[in-house]
């Protein structure tokens, strides 16, 4: 299961290219904001606005159809394996987080 992004019209002009740290950290502070929205039942964001890899493989596309299309799926590209790798931290059992605080509980 993967997140994916509700499918608009809009096209923003301006591209923000964030540095490494800065980038981290947003991608932090939106897993949080998105998970404690998913779970609140006050949020209109829900488990239905969920993607799998053919609705973000859609995404990448339309993407592409725009104005400087590549540049804007390489800032995705980018964004999305952040994600990925801050995710496979979290320290649950079948992630690698959960594997590293298991081996260090061994020690």
């Amino acid at each position: 299961i993967g997140v994916g992004f509700k499918k608009t019209d809009e096209v923003i002009e301006s591209l923000y290219h964030p540095g490494p740290f800065e980038q981290v950290g947003d991608s932090v502070r939106m897993m949080g904001v998105t998970i404690a929205k998913i779970v609140s039942p006050k949020s209109d964001v829900g488990v239905q606005h969920l993607a799998g890899p053919v609705g973000i493989g859609g995404i990448m596309f339309d993407m592409l159809r725009t104005p400087n299309g590549w540049k804007r799926l390489l800032w995705f590209m980018v964004l999305f394996n952040v994600n990925l790798a801050i995710l496979n931290m979290l320290p649950l059992p079948v992630l690698d987080g959960g594997h590293i605080v298991l081996s260090i509980g061994e020690m």
